[in-house]
């Protein structure tokens, strides 16, 4: 439904009516019929050769034909060039181009890609992001930090082992002294007091009997004999 309207060899043709979509690393062609009056253009060097072009859209040189799809191909100039501008809106069609931009943008996505790359950047951001990663890495780093947490133990050692013990009691005391002996006795008793005496001997006996009494005299003698 496009319409050309002509207005001499000194003043530019108009095009109007013409919406096309070419999609990134598509190719297509026009064909601009005026069979009343001639379309300027200008010798080519070869067809399909690419004749201008920047960073949106490459335009490449075609043919000129004197019938409209007769099929005879001495009808057909080869090549030629349009003389004429092209105007073109750049639409965002969210694809990644194939053919990244050497310069970054200066308006960044604010939505980060859904597949990162494996490879990290050799110049990471100077600042990261405030929140940490909901999947850290399973290697831990070969270069841990030098100020580890400042939280640990709730209740450490206050005076820690420089060695661990060899054999550990498998059940220590409950209550233990506050003054333990450091020489323990070398023939100990092998049925000891279950209570200490309350009164015991000042200056005990030198030959004590082999064979004491049981139950001691509730009538004992006033005045005792010197000898047993």
């Amino acid at each position: 439904n496009a319409s050309m309207e002509l207005f001499g060899r000194t003043s530019p043709a108009s095009l109007s009516g013409l919406d096309v979509n070419v999609l990134p690393g598509q190719f297509h062609s026009f064909v601009l019929w005026s069979p009343n009056r001639k379309i300027m253009y200008n010798p080519g060097t070869v067809e399909e050769a690419l004749y201008s072009s920047n960073e949106y859209i490459e335009f490449y040189e075609g043919v000129g034909i004197e019938a409209l799809f007769n099929g005879d191909p001495n009808s057909l100039s080869i090549p030629r060039i349009l003389r004429g501008e092209l105007h073109f809106d750049v639409k965002f069609t969210g694809q990644p181009s194939s053919v990244p931009s050497n310069s970054p943008s200066a308006v960044p996505s604010a939505i980060p890609s859904q597949n990162p790359t494996s490879v990290p950047s050799r110049q990471p951001s100077l600042q990261p992001s405030s929140q940490p990663s909901s999947s850290p890495s399973a290697i831990p780093s070969q270069s841990p930090s030098s100020q580890p947490t400042r939280l640990p133990s709730s209740q450490p050692s206050m005076v820690p082992s420089s060695q661990p013990s060899s054999n550990p009691s498998a059940i220590p005391s409950q209550s233990p002294s506050s003054q333990p002996t450091r020489l323990p006795s070398s023939q100990p008793s092998m049925i000891p007091s279950r209570q200490p005496s309350s009164g015991p001997s000042t200056t005990p006996s030198q030959s004590p009997s082999s064979q004491p009494t049981q139950m001691p005299s509730s009538q004992p003698s006033m005045i005792p004999s010197r000898q047993p």
